[in-house]
């Protein structure tokens, strides 16, 4: 797998990033640590998983708190993440997304499981609306702007 999106002035721009008024990716690095975790998990796990989640109505210290429950949840799992904090007008103001990759034939763990309010995701997410009730996980579908499934 190797993509790389076109540039404008100093950032990246995808068909995402610059739809809405997100503006582009400033950071091309951690946009690159970002394709080479999905790389990495591509050519050595057996059955990766994407998931994409966005993460609303916190702080970005609360976020970061939820995605590392998640991965104490899952520790000795297949499982990288990589994260990215939006302040968008348009869309509800500070956000944060996570590209979580499990290996979904890892019997260790995973984010889901039985469809139910048991899942880690499900856990970890009611453990940070204990104090922040207006936090809130949307996992987004598996398809990009284009169409394409991840």
């Amino acid at each position: 797998m190797k993509y790389k999106p076109l540039t404008e002035g100093y950032k990246w721009i995808t068909a995402t990033t610059s739809n809405g008024g997100n503006g582009g990716l400033d950071d091309q690095e951690a946009f690159r640590g970002g394709i080479a975790m999905l790389e990495v998990a591509i050519d050595t796990w057996h059955s990766p998983r994407l998931v994409h989640l966005i993460l609303t109505g916190a702080t970005a210290h609360q976020f970061d708190s939820f995605i590392k429950r998640v991965a104490r949840a899952m520790r000795g799992s297949r499982l990288a993440y990589k994260g990215c904090t939006e302040v968008a007008s348009n869309r509800g103001g500070l956000h944060q997304h996570f590209m979580l990759v499990h290996d979904a034939n890892d019997s260790t763990a995973s984010p889901f499981d039985d469809g139910n309010d048991s899942s880690i995701l499900s856990k970890a997410m009611t453990a940070i609306q204990r104090t922040v009730p207006t936090f809130n996980v949307t996992v987004a579908d598996p398809y990009s702007s284009e169409g394409l499934p991840y």
